[in-house]
C-alpha cells in the first residue's frame, strides 16, 4: 500500500482481481474505504496524547462556547453593539466547528468513521466553511475596533447601535464562505484524507489548474486575513498604548471616583476593554492558523514536505475553537461571573440543591460592576 499526502492507495498488485477486496471500497482517486487514525504508525504516545488532546477540544470547546454564547446574548441584550454581536457569531462557528467537524475526527481514533467519499466529502465541506467564516468573522471584529477607536465619530455615525447595518458583511461572510467550500463538490479539486488519516480536506498537492484555483484561493484568503488582523490590531496596540501614556489613568473603580462613574468614562472604558480582548484573540488566531496556511501553501508548491508538520498545523488550527472562550472568560468580568452562574445553577440540580442556588438572574449578574 503506498501513501502520498497523507493518504493511502492501491498498488497495481492490491488492485489485481486476486486482490481481497471484500471489505474496503475505492473511489477513482484509489483513496481506500473505510479510514481512521493508524495507532500503530503514530506510535502509542503520540496517539495517546492526540486522541487524548481532540477529546477535549471538543468537548470543552462546545462546552465552553455554549455557555459564552448563552452569557454574550445577555450581555448583547443589554449593550447592543457591534462586538457583543460578532463575539456571538464567533461563538457559533466554533460551537459549529467542535460538533460537526471536530467531532469526526475525535472518532477517528477510536473507529474508522471515514467510511465512503461521501463522509470524507462532508467532513471536508464542515471544516472547510466554518474555518473561512472563523477567519473572517476575527478580520471583521479587528476592523470594527480600529474604526472604533481611531475614527469614533465617523464610527458613531454609520453604525453606532444599529445592529443591522453590519448584516450585509454577516451575509457577505455566509455566502462566500458556502461557495468556498462546495468547490471541491463540484470536481474542481478532490476533498482526501490528510495524515493520519484524521480529517478530510482538499487535497492540498493537486497540479491540475482547476484544483490549483481551489487551493489559491484558500491560502489567499487566510493570508489576507491574517495579513488584515495582524496590521489592524498592531495599529490598535499602538494607539492604545500611545492612549496610556498621554492621558491619565482612567479610574477601575467606583470608589475611586465616588458612587457614581460619568457615562463617558464607563463608556471609553469599555470600549478599551473590547478593544484588548479583539487584540488577544487576534493574537490567538494568528498564533493557531499561521502554521495551517503556511504548510498548505509549501505542499503546493512542491517544498519543505513534512507530514509531521501539516498534523501540527492542522492541530493547532483545531485548539482555536477552545482558546476563545477561556479567552472570553479570563478578560471580560461580565462573562466570567456569568458562566460561574450558570454553572452554579446546574450544579445545583446535579446535586440535589446540595449546592446552594444562585440568588440573583443572569441579567442582574450580567449587569452587576
Amino acid at each position: 500500500m503506498a501513501e502520498q499526502g497523507g493518504y493511502s492507495l492501491r498498488t497495481p498488485e492490491e488492485n489485481s482481481p486476486d486482490a481481497n477486496l471484500t471489505t474496503e471500497s475505492t473511489d477513482v482517486t484509489g483513496v481506500y474505504f473505510p479510514l481512521g487514525v493508524d495507532r500503530e504508525e503514530l506510535g502509542e504516545t503520540v496517539w495517546v496524547l492526540a486522541s487524548t488532546s481532540i477529546i477535549i477540544v471538543a468537548v470543552v470547546g462546545l462546552f465552553g462556547n455554549s455557555l459564552i454564547i448563552v452569557v454574550s446574548r445577555e450581555v448583547f441584550r443589554q449593550r447592543p453593539n457591534m462586538p457583543n454581536l460578532l463575539l456571538i457569531y464567533l461563538s457559533w462557528t466554533d460551537v459549529l466547528n467542535c460538533s460537526l467537524g471536530v467531532a469526526p475526527l475525535a472518532l477517528s481514533y477510536y473507529f474508522k468513521i471515514y467510511v465512503n467519499q461521501a463522509m470524507c466529502d462532508f467532513n471536508a465541506t464542515v471544516l472547510l466553511a466554518l474555518s473561512v467564516a472563523s477567519q473572517m468573522i476575527v478580520a471583521l471584529m479587528s476592523i470594527d475596533r480600529y474604526w472604533a477607536l481611531l475614527h469614533p465619530f465617523s464610527y458613531n455615525r454609520h453604525f453606532g447601535y444599529e445592529k443591522s447595518k453590519i448584516y450585509p458583511a454577516l451575509i457577505f461572510i455566509f455566502l462566500y464562505t458556502i461557495v468556498v467550500s462546495v468547490l471541491p463538490l463540484f470536481g474542481l479539486v478532490q476533498n482526501v484524507p490528510q495524515y493520519p488519516n484524521s480529517y478530510c480536506m482538499f487535497d492540498w498537492t493537486d497540479e491540475s489548474s482547476s484544483g490549483r484555483v481551489v487551493v489559491y484561493i484558500n491560502v489567499v484568503n487566510m493570508f489576507l486575513c491574517l495579513f488584515i488582523i495582524v496590521v489592524v490590531n498592531a495599529i490598535v496596540a499602538a494607539y492604545m498604548l500611545r492612549l496610556r501614556r498621554v492621558r491619565p489613568r482612567l479610574p477601575s473603580r467606583d470608589s475611586e471616583m465616588g458612587a457614581t462613574r460619568p457615562a463617558g468614562v464607563q463608556e471609553c472604558r469599555l470600549e478599551i476593554q473590547v478593544a484588548k480582548l479583539t487584540l488577544v484573540v487576534a493574537v490567538a488566531f494568528f498564533c493557531s492558523w499561521f502554521l495551517f496556511a503556511t504548510r498548505i501553501l509549501a505542499n503546493q508548491i512542491g517544498t519543505w514536505p513534512d507530514k509531521d508538520l501539516d498534523y501540527l498545523g492542522a492541530r493547532l488550527m483545531t485548539f482555536n475553537s477552545i482558546i476563545n472562550p477561556v479567552i472570553y472568560i479570563i478578560m471580560r468580568q461580565s462573562c466570567r461571573r456569568g458562566c460561574w452562574m450558570i454553572i452554579k445553577s446546574g450544579l445545583h440540580y446535579v446535586t440535589f440543591k446540595m449546592v446552594a442556588a444562585p440568588t440573583i438572574s443572569l441579567a442582574d449578574t450580567v449587569a452587576a460592576r
